[in-house]
């Protein structure tokens, strides 16, 4: 069989930066159905950066590796193929941090545990936020993103090498509020913290 055969049946590597994947409400169904099963399997595809982790964040008080053995039993029975050694491996990327996300006093120390995991893992200070939470809650949590100041890539365009700067982006599944003008606060309060093309809307069609 010639090489270039076989390369193209090989997964496709993908070009990523490194970061932090903050997931608010970590102990929810979504995370433990959904995103930490997906991320998985990116991980097995080689689809993360090698420095790529997740930190969830949720009131429930509990451990990095509590859990990561937590997560072990929804990822087994959400993807194919299931292999526990890779599992291992992926787990390495998880780490939990305790708070509440609506009030302010959860953010010093939630700073404190993101500046940490960035020199460590080498993250370079890019954050993707994932709002994993009840829509009530996605207001106050950005607005409290906001106020402890852990959006600064709209500086970077001021900056003599905006290339060298970090870049902060969020996830928001619908609903996006309950009538027009909740949606509306939503947006503008999305807009005051982060840079347009920053903010990913997640919408859910019947087709």
């Amino acid at each position: 069989m010639r090489a270039e055969a076989v390369a193209s049946r090989a997964p496709a590597m993908l070009t990523t930066d490194p970061c932090i994947l903050v997931i608010f409400g970590a102990s929810g169904d979504l995370a433990s159905r959904k995103l930490v099963p997906s991320m998985y399997e990116m991980h097995v595809a080689g689809q993360l950066h090698p420095s790529t982790v997740i930190l969830g964040v949720s009131r429930t008080q509990k451990t990095d590796d509590a859990w990561r053995d937590e997560l072990k039993p929804w990822v087994s029975q959400q993807v194919k193929n299931f292999d526990a050694a890779k599992y291992a491996e992926f787990a390495k990327r998880l780490f939990y941090f305790p708070g509440d996300a609506v009030k302010s006093e959860c953010y010093p120390p939630l700073e404190a545990r993101l500046s940490a995991l960035a020199e460590e893992k080498n993250t370079r200070g890019n954050l993707l936020f994932f709002l994993s939470v009840a829509e009530n809650l996605y207001e106050p949590i950005v607005q409290q993103i906001d106020d402890a100041g852990l959006v600064v890539e709209g500086k970077r365009w001021c900056s003599i090498d905006p290339n060298a700067k970090s870049w902060q982006r969020i996830i928001v599944e619908k609903p996006f509020g309950h009538d027009a003008a909740s949606a509306a606060s939503l947006h503008r309060t999305l807009g005051r913290a982060f840079e347009e093309e920053s903010i990913y809307r997640i919408a859910h069609y019947l087709g």
